[in-house]
């Protein structure tokens, strides 16, 4: 929520922050040994703390982004795998909630990420074995929706009760990897999905089987 501060990724957990708008930029972090090589990550404005994928138990945390920065991490309950998402709920004030993706397949709900003591949900009920590479949140933190990259697998995914279930919404799509998904946020019923063959969308996708 001020532009004079920007952040700049290279890979895997190695940033570079601007206070001057982008005039310049200095490292804040040159951290090649944990994350991924293009490492998922995600930026809480409204906390200024930017979340990263660290190890296959650990969430990197950088705090104060706008001020005198740290970095520290938490461990998430239950993650056996490498983040591959990391998705902050804007609908959470006062603290963080994070939804997190793996190349395992799980799903997580993380409150209180910002705290020393976050809890962590899996909340991925019948998603394959799968590599998530995108959460997305409709009108709040129960309308849920997941993709995965995967060939082989059912990779679009639909959740109205916060992840203790999930609807098949893959409807004619062909089997192809599936990068980031969106939904039209003045109408619902439209989404559009990021695959290996383009951009695919919708407009019926309360409907069973999506066209």
């Amino acid at each position: 929520d001020d532009p004079n501060y920007q952040i700049t990724s290279y890979v895997y957990n190695s940033f570079r922050r601007s206070t001057n708008g982008g005039s310049s930029f200095s490292s804040i972090q040159d951290d090649q040994t944990t994350g991924k090589f293009i490492n998922p990550c995600d930026y809480d404005d409204a906390m200024n703390i930017l979340y990263s994928s660290r190890t296959s138990t650990t969430i990197q945390r950088i705090n104060d982004i706008n001020a005198t920065f740290n970095i520290d991490y938490f461990t998430v309950t239950g993650m056996v795998d490498i983040a591959t998402h990391i998705r902050v709920s804007e609908y959470t004030s006062g603290s963080s909630t994070i939804f997190i993706g793996t190349g395992a397949g799980d799903i997580f709900k993380v409150t209180n990420a910002n705290t020393a003591t976050p809890t962590s949900v899996q909340i991925s009920n019948g998603i394959p074995a799968g590599s998530i590479s995108c959460i997305e949140l409709g009108a709040n933190e129960n309308e849920l929706l997941v993709t995965l990259s995967n060939f082989g697998l059912t990779s679009v995914w639909y959740s109205d009760n916060g992840g203790a279930s999930w609807s098949n919404k893959e409807g004619n799509l062909p089997d192809m990897p599936i990068r980031w998904a969106l939904f039209n946020p003045n109408d619902r019923d439209e989404a559009i999905l990021a695959t290996d063959l383009g951009a695919w969308g919708c407009d019926d996708f309360s409907s069973p089987s999506p066209d």
